[in-house]
């Protein structure tokens, strides 16, 4: 039962079986990689650069308002994490020729 669950009149004995059974439940997620089998058994496909990179837009503007050391190395981790991924798409990136676009025309 989820913490969210709990009743306000719970007695100490259902408090600690729930605290109990949680912390049995996250250690059998880190013994099987985060899964427990309660999970969808497809993976969900990773998000596409542009949806991690909106991603790091939405943190960043939140972030603006932010003070603190925490906030500032965050936003120097997401700066990195957008070089390396700016990084890591121009290197898949094929090189072409201006003829390349276009086809020789046929008599």
């Amino acid at each position: 039962m989820p913490e969210e669950q709990v009743q306000e009149d719970a007695t100490d004995e259902e408090i600690h079986e729930l605290v109990q059974k949680m912390r049995v439940d996250r250690e059998n997620q880190e013994i099987n990689g985060g899964n427990d089998g309660l999970d969808d058994p497809t993976p969900k496909p990773k998000p596409s650069r542009k949806e991690a990179l909106q991603g790091v837009s939405t943190l960043r503007k939140y972030l603006a308002d932010v003070d603190g050391v925490f906030a500032r190395k965050l936003e120097m981790s997401l700066a990195t994490f957008g070089h390396e991924t700016q990084l890591e798409h121009s290197k898949s990136l094929v090189s072409t020729s201006i003829t390349d676009c276009f086809t020789a025309a046929v008599n």
